[in-house]
């Protein structure tokens, strides 16, 4: 797919080549506890104000941008654990935040794990 759009496949092994964007924000636990997801529709609009996505389809979009989850759901948390690293050029970085911070909660308790397939059919 990246050779069909112009791109230089050569990135796939080497992620020097893609770029680095200019600032990263750390987001740390501010608690022990347990990570649990509650609104992912907020971290896919955090991400967008990042610039890795469209929020409006006449956006521009920055292919360095973008989050890294360092914490699944479920995962037992230590005060200070990096949470996400927030790769992003331009960005109005404290909304970015308030809008993550309403994502996610750290737990007492570890969440129950969701079971992702209902059932096989064969």
């Amino acid at each position: 797919m990246i050779e069909l759009q112009g791109g230089d496949v050569k990135v796939i092994e080497d992620y020097s080549l893609f770029g680095k964007a200019g600032n990263i924000y750390t987001v740390k636990a501010e608690k022990d506890g347990y990570m649990k997801y509650v609104n992912t529709r907020n971290i896919g609009i955090a991400a967008c104000l990042l610039g890795a996505g469209r929020l409006k389809t006449e956006d521009k979009t920055d292919p360095v941008s973008g989050i890294i989850f360092n914490k699944k759901s479920g995962d037992k948390i230590l005060k200070n654990d990096i949470l996400f690293e927030l790769h992003y050029n331009k960005a109005d970085i404290d909304n970015v935040l308030k809008i993550l911070k309403d994502s996610y909660i750290i737990t007492e308790e570890k969440p129950k794990e969701i079971k992702r397939i209902k059932e096989v059919i064969i």
